[in-house]
């Protein structure tokens, strides 16, 4: 092997390692925002089918796109299922031709996409048996016409299409058909999953190669900052490309600690460096070894080692950390009432009320000041108190048949009227005289959610599966979306509606139409699988009504709606589990989370990673005869860094940072606990 062979040698490398190197240049892609590239390779590399680019262009309508690019993954002639998904997007176009009454076109398609060869019998007799009920006559009448039968008789339209308004409507259909039929076709399963891995992992790895070999390179450039690298001159270390999991196989970053399985220059692939990130810095890392080694030879050498390591990653900088009173503002709210779990808690719009509603169907309204509360003032200044109306009234919820295992859930409708229900039928309030003005909805089915859309529309999820579209108190529509509906929002400048369930199921709606658009299951970054349990307790929009986020008892997800194209996701440390509620603060830039350790995490809504730890020692003395927690966490719509915590012994706390402070954490302070 002459010098230039030996300088080029071809890098041998299994098939494993080959897909997973390119599973790491398609996250690369789609972080960087390379999103032609991105689905270019995709489609060359036939590693993975992007279900959630496939049904964007599915819903804009892009039919060339759409078949080109699941024409790279299979062909018509693989089997039936192949052109069963092909011919449904060409009857599309079709439809859509006869939803424009253009016969022309729509003759055109069937005769030049639909039927290759003129045999309609044969063609019939394929549809009738792949092809959903409801389509079939329209199907056969169609031949008939292009076949010179009962022309006359085809005005452009039909049964199936003048069931829709819009193109879009349709589209939807299609989709979820399609996405059915792809779920179970053999020759993509393998390919529908994209692998978890942590943000920005192929230039970690390149990061964390040069952070190790950078400094046996006697050709390296000088860079004492270590803040750029070249890959100019770097040694040749054949045997780490023995152990293929050094490419992806690791945990996302954790709401506190997380462990990256990494290779360390060994020949037995079981031989591994765990990682600890606590604090990653923005140049570098610093790195503390404590390893037992039994035939550990210098890092680096040609020799392998076998070493069972524990290094852990620290940074000098360590998150904010509250565990007395004396750090934060504290504000507990009066209260004599019986101690009863808070179920549910909110501010009003104009942040001068808090609103409760406890484990024992019961409702607190909280006076904070007429405008103290929006203003500058801090919470020390304010001085709340219960609101009982003279006549001595109580909001009292009706109960179910089961009180332990009640739902309860609220609305306000407007500054005077409450929405509420606890498992019973749905009571109307006047906030001011506490009076019950009517109750609807009796169970079962028992109201779940609720909530308030424009044009006076009311939503209700129910427990059967069923979510009720009301306007001008009438059912408008009738949705049917989760084994139970937990949790509503709605998106004002997308206009649709998303539903969660206690099936890890996520749901978008169409509100023009009332027609589902997309369609999503929770999974676990580190099993891959559904959470245990798979309940979605609570779904928010941001503030930019795009970004969706999901609460799950083990972890945190950000979706981008409408398609809910999985954005990020954060598991706590196990010692803090479960998640018991979270919230984004008013402006976005923050969630507030909730655990039944007691703690309460503010994190960083664009990149999930950890500013402040609230501990209970902070807000509550521990009680023996009863566990203390925040069962809910609501955020004050004016100011983003107050924030109330609903208590499972009844008690509500509002806390803020120390006037010195202004924020639960400093500028400029980067933390990953």
């Amino acid at each position: 092997m002459d010098i230039e062979e030996s300088n080029h040698a071809k890098v041998e490398v299994d098939s494993d390692t080959y897909w997973q190197l390119i599973i790491l240049i398609l996250q690369f892609l789609e972080e960087e925002k390379f999103v032609e590239s991105l689905h270019l390779l995709e489609q060359e590399s036939k590693v993975y089918f992007n279900l959630e680019y496939f049904g964007e262009i599915i819903i804009k309508g892009e039919w060339e796109k759409a078949q080109n690019y699941f024409s790279a993954f299979t062909r018509t002639d693989d089997g039936l299922l192949s052109r069963n998904i092909f011919l449904k997007m060409q009857k599309q176009k079709c439809y859509e031709a006869m939803l424009r009454n253009d016969c022309s076109e729509a003759a055109t398609i069937l005769q030049k996409d639909l039927i290759i060869n003129e045999e309609w019998d044969e063609a019939e007799k394929y549809l009738s048996a792949y092809t959903e009920l409801d389509d079939q006559y329209q199907l056969q009448q169609i031949f008939k016409m292009q076949n010179g039968r009962h022309h006359e008789d085809f005005d452009g339209k039909s049964d199936y299409v003048s069931n829709f308004t819009t193109a879009s409507s349709l589209r939807a259909g299609l989709l979820h058909g399609l996405n059915q039929l792809i779920s179970k076709y053999p020759i993509l399963q393998d390919k529908l999953k994209f692998l978890c891995m942590d943000k920005s992992r192929l230039l970690a790895i390149i990061k964390q190669t040069m952070d190790w070999w950078v400094p046996h390179c006697t050709k390296a450039r000088e860079n004492p900052d270590n803040r750029t690298f070249s890959l100019d001159n770097i040694p040749t270390v054949p045997y780490l490309c023995y152990d293929p999991s050094v490419l992806i196989s690791s945990s996302s970053l954790e709401i506190g600690e997380s462990f990256i399985p990494w290779t360390c220059g060994c020949r037995t692939p079981t031989c591994k460096l765990k990682f600890v990130p606590k604090i990653i810095e923005k140049f570098g890392l610093q790195v503390m070894e404590n390893c037992t080694s039994q035939k550990a030879t210098e890092m680096g050498s040609n020799s392998p080692t076998e070493q069972n390591c524990g290094v852990s990653i620290k940074s000098s900088t360590e998150i904010t950390e509250i565990n007395d009173a004396s750090q934060c503002h504290i504000l507990v709210l009066p209260d004599d009432s019986s101690v009863a779990r808070i179920a549910r808690l909110s501010y009003t719009k104009s942040g001068d009320f808090m609103l409760a509603l406890a484990q024992n169907a019961m409702h607190k309204l909280w006076v904070l000041g007429d405008d103290k509360c929006s203003s500058g003032k801090a919470i020390t200044d304010i001085q709340p108190c219960l609101h009982q109306p003279s006549n001595g009234l109580v909001m009292t919820n009706d109960v179910g048949e089961n009180p332990e295992n009640t739902i309860h859930c609220f609305a306000l409708k407007d500054h005077n009227h409450l929405l509420s229900a606890s498992g019973g039928r749905i009571s109307i309030y006047n906030l001011q005289t506490f009076e019950t003005e009517n109750t609807f909805a009796v169970p079962p089915p028992v109201a779940t959610y609720f909530i308030f859309l424009p044009q006076d529309i009311f939503v209700i999820g129910l427990d059967d599966s069923t979510i009720l579209i009301y306007c001008s108190k009438k059912i408008k529509a009738k949705l049917q979306g989760h084994q139970k509906t937990t949790c509503l929002a709605f998106s004002h400048n997308l206009n649709v509606l998303v539903s969660s369930g206690a099936d890890a199921q996520l749901s978008v709606w169409d509100a023009a139409g009332w027609e589902k658009l997309a369609n999503k299951t929770l999974h676990s970054s580190h099993t891959g699988q559904v959470p245990d349990p798979p309940v979605v307790n609570y779904i928010e929009f941001h503030k930019d009504q795009i970004h969706l986020l999901t609460v799950n008892e083990r972890q945190i997800d950000i979706y981008e709606a409408p398609m809910l194209n999985h954005c990020m996701q954060s598991v706590p440390l196990e010692s803090d589990l479960p998640i018991t509620h979270a919230t984004y603060s008013c402006d976005g830039q923050s969630i507030f989370i909730s655990f039944k350790n007691g703690c309460v995490k503010i994190v960083s809504s664009k990149t999930l990673e950890v500013r402040c730890r609230i501990n209970l020692t902070a807000y509550a003395q521990p009680n023996p005869s009863l566990e203390v927690y925040p069962t809910v966490v609501a955020a004050h719509p004016f100011k983003p860094n107050q924030i109330a915590l609903g208590l499972t012994d009844g008690r509500v706390i509002v806390l803020e940072p120390l006037a010195s402070e202004e924020k639960w954490i400093k500028d400029g302070l980067i933390s990953c606990s």
